[in-house]
């Protein structure tokens, strides 16, 4: 069992160490040009403005799907909801993330990739049976009602 579950880790401690890393690299960079007493107060500041927005996006967000059904309701309400924790993370890059999350292409882009992954779900209003359970039933023919016996007009005089 042990042995299974490491394949599926690897990656994730790889993105992990490599999140990490990038992160560390851009606090230097900054510290370098900022200083560290100010680049501490940005990434502080940074977690308790997400926290808030947190808080206020994911109420706007729930009014805006209230109306909204499946895969559509989804999307309304956990992009915010993510963006949000992303902005909240401590560090600067996942709030990169939560920002770009607020890009509405790349909700599209997403939202579409989801829809192709999961399938195009069917109406629920359409029945699906095998062909085993059902069968056809030949329509009856409409009786039409017989043509009439009166002549053409031609040649008769006009009734008054």
């Amino acid at each position: 069992m042990l042995r299974s579950f490491f394949p599926a880790l690897r990656p994730l401690l790889i993105l992990v160490a490599g999140w990490m890393l990038l992160e560390f690299v851009l606090l230097e960079l900054l510290a370098a040009r900022l200083g560290w007493g100010l680049v501490l107060a940005i990434v502080s500041l940074k977690g308790g403005l997400g926290l808030i927005a947190l808080v206020l996006i994911t109420l706007l967000a729930g009014r805006a799907a209230r109306g909204r059904q499946g895969l559509d309701r989804i999307a309304a309400l956990g992009f915010p909801m993510a963006s949000g924790i992303l902005i909240a993370l401590p560090g600067l890059i996942p709030m990169l993330f939560g920002i770009a999350l607020f890009s509405p292409s790349l909700r599209k882009a997403v939202t579409r990739w989801a829809q192709r992954r999961s399938g195009a779900a069917p109406d629920p209003r359409l029945l699906e049976l095998p062909a085993s359970e059902w069968k056809e039933i030949a329509a009856k023919k409409t009786r039409r009602k017989a043509k009439s016996v009166k002549g053409p007009l031609e040649g008769q005089p006009p009734s008054v």
